[in-house]
């Protein structure tokens, strides 16, 4: 061979041997920026990071972390949180990040670990570094490859955007310095979201209605007929030292916050043309007695069955009166909630003749 066919062959074989050197050299930077390798770590199976709230700035969310990781023995277990992925550096138990803007983990709180048959009261939270949830337990334990779950409270969200995070176990551990990392999962990404607002007006509503029941209440008289009518009360004539009575069905609906209050009153005594009355039955609405009616005595007078108003025991009466009386309530919203009202008049042996007549109102009022 001539010295110059060795050169030139020396050169050309040497040219190669550079050419792969450099192609090498290329691939293994290339991946390790791009996060396929990670020294001499085992990528983990489903790593998972959920926010209890997403509202960017939220302070006081929970992050549920879960993973799949190896089964070797570690003593920490770091989630590591960053504006970037080339801030997600773990590989050499370097807990240093640069965290996303707004994002607190310092005031963070452990709330559990779980799952891989570890013990929860064995690892203890370390968040002295911001951006950086580091798990630790000085005696070290071995997750047997279920998914693991660790539930962590009291961080503040990044204030807006996309933000990234990497969980990473380790085997050793001194001085809240992890070292020999053991697993990592791949990047992931989280983002905040702004809340919706959503808003719905509800109208204030109240209904009320007044219907015939033609039942005694609470122990009064079984009704001697049924007249009663949603806007009427024609007793018809009573004969002497008799009676007639009669009842309603009071019922209201109201979305009314601290729910409502009916009353009743009557216009005036009941009174003929000839101005005489029939005198009202002597109990009253807060202290309520037999009814006074006799064959010497005329009277007229209700009873309820709210059991609100206790004093109305079985059988007792009150007097109408031309001021608003309670007769029914309730504390909050309510739907149909139904109650009873009974009247009774009894006609004396000397009670002059003669139409008698008054007006019985009832008022459902609300409080909103």
């Amino acid at each position: 061979m001539t010295k110059r066919a060795f050169i030139k062959k020396f050169n050309k074989k040497n040219f190669l041997k550079a050419f792969y050197l450099f192609l090498i050299i290329t691939l293994v930077a290339a991946t390790t920026k791009f996060g396929v390798l990670r020294a001499n770590a085992t990528l983990m199976a489903a790593g998972k990071i959920a926010l209890s709230d997403s509202r960017p700035s939220q302070a006081s969310t929970t992050y549920t972390v879960s993973f799949t990781s190896a089964t070797n023995s570690v003593k920490c277990f770091v989630i590591m949180f960053a504006d970037s992925v080339s801030n997600l550096d773990v590989t050499n138990g370097d807990v240093n990040t640069s965290p996303p803007a707004g994002m607190t983990t310092t005031s963070a709180a452990k709330v559990s670990v779980s799952g891989g048959t570890l013990s929860d009261g064995d690892w203890t939270l370390y968040n002295s570094v911001n951006g950086v949830l580091q798990y630790e337990f000085a005696t070290g334990d071995a997750p047997d490859g279920s998914t693991v779950t660790i539930t962590t409270s009291g961080i503040t969200n990044p204030s807006a955007g996309t933000f990234y995070a990497i969980i990473a176990t380790y085997s050793g551990l001194a001085a809240n310095d992890c070292s020999t990392n053991v697993d990592t999962t791949n990047y992931i990404a989280l983002v905040t979201t702004s809340g919706i607002s959503a808003s719905v007006t509800v109208d204030p509503a109240l209904s009320f209605s007044i219907a015939d029941y033609d039942s005694a209440v609470n122990g009064g008289d079984t009704p001697s007929g049924d007249f009663a009518t949603s806007t009427s009360l024609p007793f018809g004539t009573v004969a002497a030292n008799d009676f007639a009575a009669d009842s309603h069905t009071l019922t209201v609906s109201t979305n009314a916050d601290a729910g409502y209050t009916v009353y009743t009153k009557y216009t005036q005594a009941l009174t003929n043309s000839n101005s005489d009355t029939i005198a009202d039955t002597t109990g009253t609405n807060a202290s309520p007695g037999a009814f006074s009616g006799s064959s010497s005595v005329s009277a007229f007078g209700y009873i309820i069955d709210d059991s609100d108003y206790s004093q109305f025991t079985s059988n007792t009466w009150a007097k109408f009166t031309t001021s608003n009386l309670a007769i029914a309530t309730a504390n909050g919203p309510v739907d149909s909630d139904a109650n009873h009202i009974e009247y009774k008049v009894h006609i004396s042996n000397t009670q002059q003749p003669g139409t008698y007549t008054t007006t019985i109102v009832h008022t459902a009022t609300p409080t909103f």
